[in-house]
């Protein structure tokens, strides 16, 4: 989709105007992603859920979605001196629990998140975590003299044996502390830092030095409990002749000079060993041949729960071995974190990594990413609230350490204004201890427990207090003789520790205080206490203008906005700088613009991202009423923005809400890689609460079936007609929908497929274009532009691809004629390029909504004689071509509002700026030369977009479908000076990118 700008997501509690049952069910939250510095992470035993260990909290996210479905945070809080290192799940998978140093453990329910027991008492020696694994889990202490392992349950802690390492080891090498040894997945064996192999289960060393000397540069090693494999990484140097070059060993400079001389060749091998034979199984060349060293030793090593694969991780990739194929399985490509030890799912289906700071979860046997989980951080964290401005609705936010000044307008939901500040912000702190006080009903006042911070403001001075149980606040009119008039006092809410900070309203009349977790606000003139919200980690706040509302900002980069009368907590603002800005509150009801990418929705505890619930409760015209009431012009066109978004559908809030389901059935027994073209299987569909209509399945984004229930049920069982697969990667997803129209959470299935004998690709080309039009004989002609895109791309493709073209140009091009595309474009199977080609002059249907290509008799009088959109974009759903290309060189061609209402433009045009819809159609990229309300320009040599295109194929030497807007948008740049309409992608497919050239 065309590039937005940020807008913000807004949902208010609104109990009074909202559905309470669907209230009560459905709520938004912003997805915070992975933490920012994970230290750990494992799958729950049955790869439902994968869990990332944070600084201070731990995520839990579903391995399928990628959307967390709870956290556990403040655990230094909850848990003080608890600072867990490692994360694992027992084998039942109902307890989660979290290691230590000192032996402290907690356990978790993995199901209700709450503790379940923990093990915090501190240990007669210092000890540390070593590995978690579903059975037990391994210390190490720290004693050099007599190091032991100790081995305990995963259930409850309590030691089940300890194997003593100095017994093991010489006595003058130790293991390291803090440097994490290879375990393989069963804990059965070990490898040290020092390549030395213990059987952790007899207590022994298992001598493989002969084995080692074998290999002059061992730089990783890892083993299989379950197969008894030890896999060995080593850089062999080979002459040009191809024969090995040992060096000797300890003179480490001849090897480096031997390296980096040209001289020799450098390969990476692995050697796969039996550990009970001491013989090599077989070995595979990890890395190919470089000269000069390329330093592209292994950086990861690591056997799969069943010992089936091996994964070997370096700079440049991931590779995954077949073991008893002995066959490489497939590479992902440069960017895979090496350095971190993959995680597996205890069916060993699924594996995770670390990949350029995101976490990407794999099938282990095909390799596709079945989900990316990234960072969701706001900037915010380093940033200080300045002012809100109730009349205008702005709030301004001020970057302390770059200076930058942001102006978020709550009405638009828009960054107003964001600059560069002239001015540091200045910081200042001024603190007194209150010696004595006098006041006009004299208290005593036990000064040894106050914790005192004070302002000076004008003629008032005023000192906030905390004893034991009280707030006071002291008014001071008399600054010389220290002498008091007021004491404003109230109970100190639980948990409330000292006070940290303060801020006033303008006229000083209202007071805010905190304790980093808990914020007070006083009313100074009445002596009153007025509310107090818990707030964790509380960075600073500030009162509006008007003292009408108070902004606190906490550490993480949130915002909160509370309304000082009611204490009521308004919204939530986060703040993503380039990528946008979430405003959210409460549940029911929202406002968004790309939230889609930044939030998720809970239903019935569990996270789902799918349009509908955005579709069906996201109402802006609805909150706008609460925040800002006066602005009744922006409320009406956010209110026909809904109406535009769902039309016929403008209660559909008020409905009962309920999601049907669906499940494959013995989705376990299906294979992850095959060579059988047809893919068969059976679903199982419920309705719940209404009855189950149709069910969509997709292939990589492309709608491949429909099934129409001519009785409609509750609940069925469908036997699904075989579906073809497309060579490589496969993501099939099956929705049912019920009879309102909402679908159920999409079932996924992940396959790779390879056929026996590689077919070659063909893509299939079809141009249409129109020289003289008979009632606009000024028009330009396009019939070239379309030659040379065609004589252009063949260029390009050369003979590794067939290139088979259909032209209709001139005075042949009619709706009839066209109908003929469908044959020529049905000759494509599932893995061939479809790309149609138009080029000539639109016309815009308000009446239907509806872009019109312009036939050669067009006229502008009585009825539009063309093409309409509709049938054109219906034709590719018929096809079996899974890569699918739209171009329209036309005016009038992308988006539009369907009116020439102005109303109805400005809510259309709120409709694209401020909301994000990605719903799967038929999974067709359509490039259009302008938006649905501009003409699009062209000269004598065709129009611009043509001319792009032409750019882009003679410049790019690959080209995806996912790029290929981007590469066009950046040949209009030098026209940006010109003000000229730009083309815009108007439907794309985000589930599938393929190669075009």
């Amino acid at each position: 989709m065309k590039s937005l700008p940020a807008f913000l997501i807004l949902m208010l509690f609104l109990s009074m105007n909202s559905n309470p049952a669907s209230g009560q069910e459905i709520k938004v939250k912003v997805r915070q992603g992975v933490p920012e510095y994970p230290s750990a992470f494992c799958f729950r035993p049955d790869g439902e859920q994968l869990v990332v260990l944070g600084l201070d909290k731990i995520v839990f996210f579903n391995s399928r979605t990628g959307l967390e479905e709870h956290t556990i945070d403040s655990l230094e809080k909850k848990f003080p001196g608890f600072f867990p290192k490692m994360i694992s799940f027992t084998a039942d998978g109902k307890l989660l629990y979290a290691l230590g140093d000192l032996a402290k453990v907690v356990w978790w329910h993995a199901d209700t998140y709450r503790v379940s027991h923990s093990r915090l008492e501190d240990p007669t020696e210092v000890i540390e975590p070593y590995g978690a694994f579903e059975k037990h889990f391994i210390y190490l202490n720290k004693g050099e003299v007599n190091q032991r392992l100790f081995f305990a349950s995963a259930h409850d802690g309590h030691t089940l044996h300890m194997t003593n390492m100095g017994v093991l080891k010489e006595s003058s090498r130790y293991l390291m502390p803090g440097i994490q040894p290879y375990i393989d997945n069963e804990g059965m064996f070990m490898i040290d830092p020092d390549n030395t192999l213990y059987d952790l289960k007899k207590a022994a060393t298992i001598n493989i030095a002969d084995i080692l000397k074998q290999h002059w540069s061992t730089t990783k090693l890892a083993v299989s409990g379950k197969k008894q494999l030890l896999a060995i990484a080593h850089t062999k140097m080979l002459t040009k002749g191809g024969q090995e070059y040992i060096p000797q060993p300890g003179n480490q400079a001849e090897i480096i000079r031997k390296r980096t001389s040209g001289e020799f060749l450098i390969r990476n091998d692995v050697d796969i060993v039996d550990i009970r034979t001491k013989q090599v199984v077989c070995s595979f060349a990890a890395e190919g041949l470089c000269l000069n060293d390329c330093h592209n030793e292994a950086t990861m090593l690591a056997f799969s729960p069943d010992g089936n694969f091996l994964l070997y991780g370096s700079k440049t990739s991931l590779k995954v071995w077949d073991l008893e194929k002995k066959l490489l399985q497939y590479e992902l490509p440069e960017g895979i974190d090496v350095n971190t030890k993959p995680e597996f799912s205890s069916n060993g289906r699924l594996f995770a990594v670390l990949n350029q700071g995101r976490l990407s979860v794999y099938d282990l046997q095909t390799g596709i990413e079945t989900t990316s989980i990234g960072t969701f951080q706001p900037v915010l964290y380093n940033s200080k609230l300045a002012s809100f401005d109730e009349q205008a609705g702005i709030l301004t936010i001020r970057n302390g350490k770059e200076g930058i000044i942001k102006h978020l307008d709550l009405n638009q939901n828009a960054i107003a204004l964001e600059k560069k500040s002239p001015f540091s912000d200045p910081e200042f702190s001024y603190k007194e201890v209150i010696k004595y006080s006098k006041l006009p009903n004299p208290v005593k006042i036990d000064t040894s427990q106050f914790s005192t911070y004070f302002i000076k403001n004008m003629i008032i001075d005023n000192i906030v207090a905390k004893t034991k149980d009280h707030f006071m606040v002291l008014r001071r009119f008399n600054w010389l003789k220290a002498t008091v008039d007021t004491l404003i006092t109230c109970r100190v809410p639980k948990d409330f520790n000292m006070l940290t900070r303060k801020a006033y309203n303008a006229d000083s009349s209202m007071l805010a205080i905190d304790d980093n977790d808990y914020v007070g606000v006083f009313n100074l003139r009445s002596h009153k206490f007025i509310f107090g919200a818990a707030v964790p980690k509380v960075a600073n706040y500030i009162f509006s203008d008007k003292s009408c509302y108070l902004f606190v900002l906490d550490t993480e980069g949130k915002i909160r906005m509370f309304d000082c009368l009611t204490g009521r907590m308004l919204c939530e603002i986060f703040q993503f700088g380039e990528k946008g800005s979430l405003l959210i509150s409460g549940n029911n009801y929202w406002a968004n613009s790309e939230a889609i990418q930044y939030s998720s929705f809970q239903y019935r505890n569990r996270s789902y991202l799918f349009e509908q619930f955005d579709k069906r409760f996201n109402r802006p015209d609805i909150i706008l009423q609460q925040v800002r009431p006066s602005n009744t012009s922006l409320i009406s066109a956010y209110k026909r923005t809904y109406q535009l978004r769902n039309p016929g559908h403008a209660s559909a809030q008020e409905s009962p809400f309920s999601l049907p389901s669906v499940k494959i059935i013995g989705e376990a027994a299906i294979p992850h890689l095959t060579s059988d073209p047809l893919l068969k299987f059976s679903i199982e569909i419920d309705g719940h609460t209404d009855v189950i209509q149709k069910v969509l399945v997709y292939a990589n984004g492309v709608p491949v079936r429909e099934i129409v229930i001519n009785k409609p049920m509750h609940k069925t069982m469908l036997h699904l007609n075989p579906l073809s697969l497309a060579s490589g990667k496969n993501r099939i997803k099956i929705l049912a929908f019920d009879r309102s129209g909402i679908a159920s959470p999409a079932e996924e299935l992940f396959i790779s497929y390879h056929p026996l004998k590689p077919q070659k690709r063909q893509v299939f080309l079809a141009l249409i274009g129109i020289d003289t039009y008979e009632h606009f004989p000024a028009l330009p002609g396009t019939e070239a532009s379309l030659d040379s895109v065609a004589a252009h791309l063949k260029k390009r493709l050369g003979d590794s691809v067939t290139l088979k073209i259909r032209e209709i140009k001139g005075k042949v091009v009619n709706r009839a004629n066209f109908v003929l595309l469908k044959e020529f474009f049905s000759e494509a199977t599932t893995d061939d390029v479809v790309i149609l080609f138009i080029s000539g002059h639109g016309l815009l249907s308000l009446k239907e909504n509806e872009f019109y290509f312009a036939t050669p008799n067009a006229q502008i009088s009585g009825s539009i004689s063309g093409i309409p959109f509709s049938e054109i974009y219906s034709m590719f759903g018929t096809l079996e071509s899974r890569n699918r290309l739209f171009f329209i060189d036309a005016c009038f061609s992308g988006k539009n509002a369907g009116s020439s209402d102005p109303l109805v433009k400005e809510a259309y045009t709120l409709l694209n700026a401020q909301f994000t819809d990605t719903e799967e159609r038929n999974g067709v990229y359509v490039i259009s030369a302008s938006s649905g309300e501009n003409t699009a320009l062209g000269n004598s040599a065709g129009g611009l977009l043509s001319q792009a295109v032409i750019a882009t194929i003679d410049e790019q030497t690959h080209m995806n479908s996912d790029k290929l807007s981007g590469a066009i948008l950046s040949y209009f740049e030098k026209f940006r000076e010109f003000n000229l309409p730009v083309p815009e992608l108007k439907h794309s497919n985000i589930y599938h990118s393929f190669s075009i050239w």
